[in-house]
C-alpha cells in the first residue's frame, strides 16, 4: 500500500529535507504505528530523538487525511491504499 507522508514545523529535517515522501507499506491492513516504524527504520536520516522515543515523540501533531488521529485511534487509526498522513511539530526551539 502506498502513502503519502508530510512532514511540518521542522520535521522534515530528520527526513533528508524532504517535505512529502511516498512511502511503501508492504502489508494489506496497517496502522499509523505501522508506518511510522517503517520511517523510522527506512527514510529517518537525522537525529531520531526528533521523531520517536519509544514511540512517536510528544509535541507531534498527526493528522490522517487532515483528521487528527485522536479522533480515529491514534496509533491504531487504520489506512488504506492512498491516504495522506500529515506530522508536524508542534515543539520549537527559541
Amino acid at each position: 500500500m502506498k502513502i503519502t507522508v508530510e512532514f511540518g514545523g521542522g520535521l522534515e529535517t530528520v527526513f533528508a529535507n524532504q517535505r512529502v515522501l511516498d512511502v511503501e507499506i508492504a502489508a494489506e491492513k496497517a496502522t499509523v504505528k505501522d508506518l511510522v516504524e517503517v520511517l523510522k527504520e527506512k527514510h529517518l536520516t537525522g537525529n531520531p530523538d526528533f521523531f520517536y522515543d519509544k514511540g512517536l515523540r510528544a509535541g507531534i501533531l498527526v493528522l490522517v487525511n487532515d483528521s487528527d488521529w485522536s479522533l480515529s485511534g491514534e496509533e491504531e487509526t487504520p489506512l488504506e491504499h492512498k491516504d495522506k498522513v500529515s506530522f508536524i511539530s508542534t515543539l520549537h526551539g527559541g
